[in-house]
């Protein structure tokens, strides 16, 4: 029992040494070594820590085919209106969100860059598996640019900064006829079906058909996301409807169970 309490001190001591120290590794490297661990247990180690590894590979290899697509149809003349180019607009927005959003719940993962540390560590070419080595400097620079997720990402973000700013305003008035109280939806007439039975067996022709199906949630999104990465872009006209989307909720989804405080990450970056 004291020999297993030892070694779990040590493997604490090697997690707080290879977080505080990352990148570099050679201070880890030895302790580990002076655990004189068995090549059974090593194998074990690689084992569960490969799936991991090779999930935040995945993770860099993404990150820089999502920036480079959405740098080329940034560059593309085509206009970033959810009324004239809906397909095109709403799948840029998607692409951002989602990308915005995995960057930041990397972020808040707290044992990546000791599951990276370690892994690279205890690799054995003998196994047969993919030298972590290959990989490790850019997984370095993504890890600890994640530290600070959201300054990397208005940063990173800042050169397509006009064309989301675009892709946003379009969205200003579909955001703002969506989210109205229900005194305006009488005003507008928006439960006319109801009243007036006859009119339900008509059929409804719309200019933007896509539009009318876009959900008030996925507007909020949009909006939420994209201002706080272009935050630059956020000026007048976009006050109304970027006001309605933070008053939604204090707390927004990312994945599944993982929220954040939209309205505390506002403030970080100066909005």
């Amino acid at each position: 029992k004291q020999w297993y309490q030892r070694r779990v001190r040590a493997f604490d001591g090697v997690v707080k040494t290879i977080t505080s120290k990352f990148p570099k590794l050679d201070r880890a490297r030895s302790s580990i070594q002076n655990m004189n661990l068995s090549n059974s247990t090593k194998n074990d180690m690689r084992q569960h820590l490969q799936v991991h590894y090779n999930t935040f590979v995945d993770i860099l290899e993404l990150k820089e085919y999502v920036m480079e697509l959405l740098t080329n149809i940034s560059v593309e003349a085509m206009s970033f209106d959810i009324r004239v180019n809906f397909s095109l607009t709403a799948n840029f927005l998607d692409i951002l969100c989602r990308y915005v959003k995995m960057i930041i719940l990397l972020g808040k993962h707290e044992h990546v860059k000791a599951i990276i540390g370690i892994y690279n560590i205890i690799y054995d070419p003998s196994c047969g598996e993919q030298d972590p080595s290959r990989d490790f400097h850019r997984l370095g620079n993504l890890i600890e640019s994640c530290d600070t997720p959201l300054k990397k990402l208005v940063d990173e973000i800042l050169p397509l900064s006009l064309r989301v700013g675009l892709a946003l305003k379009s969205l200003h008035n579909l955001h703002n006829e969506k989210n109205l109280h229900i005194n305006e939806m009488r005003d507008h007439s928006v439960y006319k079906l109801i009243s007036q039975n006859g009119l339900s067996a008509e059929p409804v022709v719309a200019p933007d058909p896509g539009c009318k199906m876009i959900s008030l949630d996925k507007l909020n999104e949009w909006i939420l996301y994209g201002y706080l990465v272009c935050p630059s872009q956020l000026n007048s006209s976009g006050q109304k409807a970027w006001k309605n989307a933070l008053s939604d909720s204090y707390i927004v989804t990312l994945f599944r169970d993982e929220v954040v405080n939209i309205h505390a990450m506002f403030i970080e970056v100066g909005c």
